[in-house]
């Protein structure tokens, strides 16, 4: 009996052992299908989602001028990642007028009001105005 490919469309004949097979064996076809199932074993399992973290890490640690290297080996990658951050910094929210020119990543927060006891983020900007994930937790005291 034939199947339809839930990626491409196209009729196949399942494998004997797999009769529930819903992908064909075209190689983008089973990309798709390890894609998919790797998005949906991140989500659920958070013993392979840890796994997966580390084994980035590793990776990252293994590998530290990896970026740097693609970056200079690949000049339109560079050219479209400066237009597309361009259009991501004109697109920032006029709501909050004093953070024209100021990018954060993660933890960006525009305090409004008078510095209170408590802990905060902080986050250490460049040149630019753009903060980074690193983070520094502290506790403020007023006195």
């Amino acid at each position: 009996m034939e199947h339809r490919c839930i990626c491409c469309q196209i009729k196949f004949l399942p494998d004997r052992y797999h009769p529930n097979q819903r992908y064909c064996s075209r190689k983008q076809c089973q990309r798709k299908r390890r894609t998919s199932w790797q998005k949906n074993k991140v989500k659920t399992d958070a013993d392979y989602r840890e796994c997966q973290l580390e084994a980035q890490a590793l990776w990252k640690a293994k590998n530290p001028q990896y970026w740097k290297k693609y970056r200079a080996t690949h000049p339109a990658y560079v050219e479209r990642n400066r237009i597309k951050q361009s259009h991501r910094h004109k697109g920032m929210s006029p709501a909050l007028p004093q953070a024209q020119g100021s990018v954060a990543k993660m933890d960006f927060a525009l305090l409004q009001q008078r510095l209170l006891s408590d802990n905060y983020h902080l986050t250490l900007q460049d040149s630019l105005g753009i903060a980074k994930m690193d983070v520094v937790i502290v506790q403020v005291s007023v006195m």
